[in-house]
């Protein structure tokens, strides 16, 4: 037989696929004008004709095209081609994650906000009936490297990234819920919290009018970050000093509000003393009318009751002289 050459190495270190050997031979033709050829518009039609077809590596060939698409950069076209094919696996759920973990991406570059939470909300919703199945472990590919994480961290990250499209979208209480979500996988994946995630927690605070919970929390993180740092026993990363970083931009920005949140009080303030001066000159001025209206009221009585007296003089005098002039006669 005639000697076999070596295998053709993908840039993931995987071998191309070959006919015969399990692998269609239409995905293997588009995997080799992909990776060898670097022809990527044959690469797209070989793809699409295999899922088409619902050959045995359509999956792997949605994945495949998603990728090609993104390398031409047609990244709104990756999206719907998702969106088209998702629905030939509906039962599968490795694969409909999968194809959710692509579109977190696609909506990362796209800036699509609504797009971020709908899919992480679905993505939670993925670990969060593996925590429940007892998985531990979650699979990640990066940089072509497999890589196992728990199921924790996982969550952590998810609820992180749904927390900040959140901030994003102005849905500060929401945004929060997620956040502090995010922090409790975290405690529960290390053993402590995550410096970074309470940054964003202060933004969620500063945004709803928190502002002294705001200041106690970030002041926290910074006597935590130096700890950190001045460490003697553990090396600083950029992580750290980044964390630390970050804590002194949120801490003034929040000074600068603080500041002006107190000029602002200031200014009520002072236009409440005015108010209350002018309702106290107001109150005056009543009081002293109704004094006035007293004293009129007080003096018109004593001249009636003079008059009444008069009369009542005058009538008895009348009467008298009418009985005297009865007696003489």
């Amino acid at each position: 037989p005639m000697p076999r050459g070596p295998a053709l190495r993908t840039p993931s270190g995987g071998g191309l696929p070959r006919p015969g050997t399990g692998t269609s031979a239409t995905y293997a033709q588009a995997k080799h004008a992909q990776l060898t050829l670097k022809d990527l518009g044959t690469a797209r039609k070989l793809m699409i004709a295999e899922i088409d077809f619902g050959g045995e590596c359509a999956q792997s060939a949605l994945k495949d095209l998603v990728c090609i698409l993104k390398q031409m950069g047609l990244h709104s076209e990756a999206t719907t081609t998702i969106m088209a094919y998702r629905s030939a696996w509906p039962e599968d759920d490795r694969m409909q994650e999968s194809l959710d973990n692509m579109l977190l991406d696609l909506f990362k570059h796209s800036r699509n906000l609504d797009g971020q939470i709908a899919v992480t909300g679905q993505l939670i919703a993925y670990s969060q009936k593996a925590l429940a199945e007892g998985r531990t472990g979650w699979m990640i590919r990066t940089a072509g490297c497999k890589n196992t994480v728990s199921v924790h961290r996982r969550l952590s990250t998810l609820y992180r990234l749904r927390g900040q499209a959140q901030m994003q979208s102005g849905v500060w209480q929401e945004a929060e819920q997620s956040l502090l979500k995010a922090l409790e996988h975290e405690r529960l994946h290390v053993k402590e919290e995550d410096l970074s995630i309470n940054i964003d927690r202060a933004a969620c605070l500063i945004a709803t009018g928190r502002l002294v919970e705001a200041q106690d929390l970030l002041l926290n993180v910074a006597a935590t970050a130096s700890l950190v740092i001045e460490m003697p026993h553990k090396g600083v990363g950029g992580s750290s000093v980044g964390t630390v970083r970050r804590v002194g931009l949120a801490l003034k920005a929040l000074i600068e509000l603080l500041e002006r949140f107190a000029v602002e009080v200031r200014k009520v303030a002072d236009e409440l003393e005015r108010t209350v001066a002018v309702v106290n000159a107001l109150d005056t001025d009543i009081l002293g009318d109704e004094v006035d209206l007293v004293g009129a009221t007080g003096t018109g009585g004593a001249a009636r009751e003079g008059s009444t007296v008069a009369v009542s003089g005058a009538a008895t005098t009348g009467h008298a002289s009418v009985a005297e002039g009865h007696v003489g006669a």
